[in-house]
């Protein structure tokens, strides 16, 4: 954990943190639990939803916490080329910005259709929310087409 402190303060030098944390550590936060989930579902396809959640959660959490890194980091440094910290300060502002474009246009109901959908809370009388949770999704697979 002292790793993942250390990641959050922005003590690593920006071009570890940029590119061994947020491009490399990023990839392999969203690959290996994709490869994992997939043998994992082969096995036990009752469990996608489950899986999916995890993931999601796992990744996003991962990449928030490198994105901060790379934003303190960039604060902190003291290299020799300028603008560095700027293009990592754009970097991570411009991914962030997508997300939250994304999520806005649709991923957020397709992210509840995906999960509470595959549980079956969507139909189910004792989730006082299932009408509006179908509604989103809804909405947001109209966005998608």
């Amino acid at each position: 954990m002292e790793i993942f402190r250390k990641l959050r303060w922005g003590l690593y030098p920006l071009n570890k943190t940029f590119w061994g944390f947020y491009v490399f550590g990023g990839l392999c936060a969203f690959w290996l639990p994709i490869v994992l989930g997939a043998l994992l579902i082969g096995v036990m396809p009752q469990i996608r939803p489950f899986v999916y959640i995890l993931f999601f959660f796992g990744f996003w959490t991962y990449w928030a916490v490198a994105s901060v890194g790379v934003w303190r980091s960039a604060d902190l440094y003291k290299g020799d080329i300028g603008f560095a910290p700027k293009a990592a300060k754009l970097a991570v502002g411009l991914v962030a910005a997508s997300v939250v474009f994304r999520l806005i246009n649709g991923g957020a109901a397709t992210f509840i259709g995906r999960t509470m959908g595959n549980l079956g809370l969507l139909n189910s009388p004792a989730t006082p929310a299932a009408p509006l949770l179908r509604r989103l999704v809804e909405l947001g697979l109209k966005a998608k087409k």
